[in-house]
Protein backbone atom coordinates (compact mmCIF):
# COMPACT_ATOMS: atom_id res chain seq x y z
CA UNK A 1 0.00 0.00 0.00
CA UNK A 2 1.41 3.41 -0.96
CA UNK A 3 0.31 6.78 0.35
CA UNK A 4 -1.38 9.02 -2.18
CA UNK A 5 -0.58 12.19 -0.23
CA UNK A 6 1.48 11.49 2.85
CA UNK A 7 0.05 14.41 4.81
CA UNK A 8 -3.60 14.17 3.75
CA UNK A 9 -5.97 11.76 5.47
CA UNK A 10 -9.00 11.46 3.21
CA UNK A 11 -7.28 11.04 -0.16
CA UNK A 12 -5.50 8.02 1.33
CA UNK A 13 -8.63 6.58 2.95
CA UNK A 14 -10.65 7.01 -0.24
CA UNK A 15 -7.92 5.33 -2.29
CA UNK A 16 -8.03 2.33 0.05
CA UNK A 17 -11.85 2.25 0.01
CA UNK A 18 -12.19 2.55 -3.78
CA UNK A 19 -9.01 0.95 -5.06
CA UNK A 20 -8.52 4.08 -7.17
CA UNK A 21 -5.82 6.71 -7.25
CA UNK A 22 -6.53 10.32 -6.33
CA UNK A 23 -6.94 11.49 -9.92
CA UNK A 24 -9.70 8.92 -10.41
CA UNK A 25 -11.69 9.24 -7.18
CA UNK A 26 -11.26 13.03 -6.92
CA UNK A 27 -10.31 13.39 -3.24
CA UNK A 28 -7.28 15.66 -3.19
CA UNK A 29 -7.58 17.20 0.27
CA UNK A 30 -9.40 16.91 3.58
CA UNK A 31 -11.63 19.84 2.56
CA UNK A 32 -13.11 20.95 -0.75
CA UNK A 33 -14.44 24.33 -1.82
CA UNK A 34 -17.38 24.21 -4.21
CA UNK A 35 -17.79 27.53 -6.06
CA UNK A 36 -21.34 26.56 -7.12
CA UNK A 37 -22.37 26.61 -3.45
CA UNK A 38 -19.72 29.15 -2.39
CA UNK A 39 -19.02 26.79 0.48
CA UNK A 40 -16.31 24.56 1.89
CA UNK A 41 -17.22 20.94 2.62
CA UNK A 42 -15.53 18.51 5.00
CA UNK A 43 -15.95 15.04 6.45
CA UNK A 44 -19.24 15.82 8.23
CA UNK A 45 -20.92 16.97 5.01
CA UNK A 46 -22.70 14.47 2.77
CA UNK A 47 -21.63 16.52 -0.27
CA UNK A 48 -17.97 15.89 0.57
CA UNK A 49 -18.39 12.13 0.17
CA UNK A 50 -21.10 11.91 -2.46
CA UNK A 51 -20.24 13.71 -5.64
CA UNK A 52 -19.98 10.98 -8.27
CA UNK A 53 -22.38 8.01 -8.40
CA UNK A 54 -19.97 6.24 -10.74
CA UNK A 55 -17.33 5.86 -8.04
CA UNK A 56 -18.17 2.92 -5.82
CA UNK A 57 -16.44 1.80 -2.69
CA UNK A 58 -15.18 -1.74 -2.34
CA UNK A 59 -17.79 -2.47 0.34
CA UNK A 60 -20.56 -1.21 -1.96
CA UNK A 61 -19.37 -3.53 -4.73
CA UNK A 62 -19.26 -6.35 -2.18
CA UNK A 63 -22.89 -5.63 -1.21
CA UNK A 64 -23.91 -5.59 -4.91
CA UNK A 65 -22.27 -8.96 -5.57
CA UNK A 66 -25.16 -10.70 -3.82
CA UNK A 67 -25.31 -14.13 -2.29
CA UNK A 68 -23.74 -14.29 1.13
CA UNK A 69 -21.58 -11.21 0.62
CA UNK A 70 -22.01 -8.47 3.17
CA UNK A 71 -19.75 -5.77 4.54
CA UNK A 72 -19.00 -4.57 8.05
CA UNK A 73 -17.49 -1.11 8.38
CA UNK A 74 -16.16 0.04 11.74
CA UNK A 75 -15.87 3.84 11.84
CA UNK A 76 -14.20 4.18 8.44
CA UNK A 77 -14.41 7.80 7.25
CA UNK A 78 -17.40 8.30 4.97
CA UNK A 79 -18.94 4.88 5.62
CA UNK A 80 -22.16 6.34 7.01
CA UNK A 81 -23.12 7.81 3.62
CA UNK A 82 -24.79 5.81 0.87
CA UNK A 83 -22.90 5.35 -2.38
CA UNK A 84 -23.84 4.61 -5.94
CA UNK A 85 -27.11 5.35 -7.69
CA UNK A 86 -29.10 3.63 -4.91
CA UNK A 87 -27.22 5.19 -1.96
CA UNK A 88 -26.13 1.73 -0.82
CA UNK A 89 -24.85 1.38 2.74
CA UNK A 90 -22.82 -1.50 4.12
CA UNK A 91 -24.82 -4.24 5.88
CA UNK A 92 -23.22 -3.34 9.21
CA UNK A 93 -21.54 -0.10 10.15
CA UNK A 94 -20.84 2.07 13.12
CA UNK A 95 -20.29 5.80 12.92
CA UNK A 96 -17.09 7.21 14.28
CA UNK A 97 -17.25 7.25 18.06
CA UNK A 98 -13.93 7.71 19.80
CA UNK A 99 -15.44 6.93 23.21
CA UNK A 100 -15.66 3.24 22.26
CA UNK A 101 -12.57 1.32 23.33
CA UNK A 102 -10.34 -0.28 20.75
CA UNK A 103 -10.91 -3.70 22.33
CA UNK A 104 -14.70 -3.24 22.06
CA UNK A 105 -14.33 -2.34 18.39
CA UNK A 106 -12.21 -5.41 17.66
CA UNK A 107 -14.58 -7.68 19.60
CA UNK A 108 -17.53 -6.27 17.64
CA UNK A 109 -15.82 -6.90 14.30
CA UNK A 110 -15.00 -10.46 15.38
CA UNK A 111 -18.70 -10.90 16.20
CA UNK A 112 -19.58 -9.65 12.72
CA UNK A 113 -17.15 -12.08 11.11
CA UNK A 114 -18.34 -15.07 13.15
CA UNK A 115 -22.08 -14.37 13.17
CA UNK A 116 -23.99 -17.67 12.97
CA UNK A 117 -26.50 -16.68 10.28
CA UNK A 118 -25.02 -13.76 8.36
CA UNK A 119 -21.29 -13.25 8.83
CA UNK A 120 -19.64 -10.43 6.92
CA UNK A 121 -16.98 -11.33 4.39
CA UNK A 122 -15.39 -7.87 4.18
CA UNK A 123 -14.40 -5.54 7.01
CA UNK A 124 -12.92 -2.06 7.08
CA UNK A 125 -11.80 -0.70 10.46
CA UNK A 126 -10.58 2.75 11.37
CA UNK A 127 -8.61 3.68 14.46
CA UNK A 128 -8.09 7.39 15.01
CA UNK A 129 -4.49 7.06 16.18
CA UNK A 130 -1.84 7.78 15.08
CA UNK A 131 -3.71 10.01 12.63
CA UNK A 132 -5.31 12.27 15.26
CA UNK A 133 -2.14 12.38 17.32
CA UNK A 134 -0.24 13.69 14.31
CA UNK A 135 -3.03 16.18 13.53
CA UNK A 136 -2.93 17.47 17.10
CA UNK A 137 0.80 17.50 17.66
CA UNK A 138 2.38 17.37 14.20
CA UNK A 139 4.24 20.09 12.32
CA UNK A 140 1.10 22.03 11.33
CA UNK A 141 -0.70 21.76 14.69
CA UNK A 142 -1.53 24.66 16.95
Amino acid sequence: MKNQFITKTFPNHQSIATGLRVESHGFTDNWVFDPAFNRTFGEKDHEFWKFDDGILLIWTLNEFSGGTHSSGIMMWPGSNYGYGPHNTLPSLFLHRNESLSWSWRVDTVIDWLTHKTKPVNLVFMYFEDPDEFVDGFGPESN
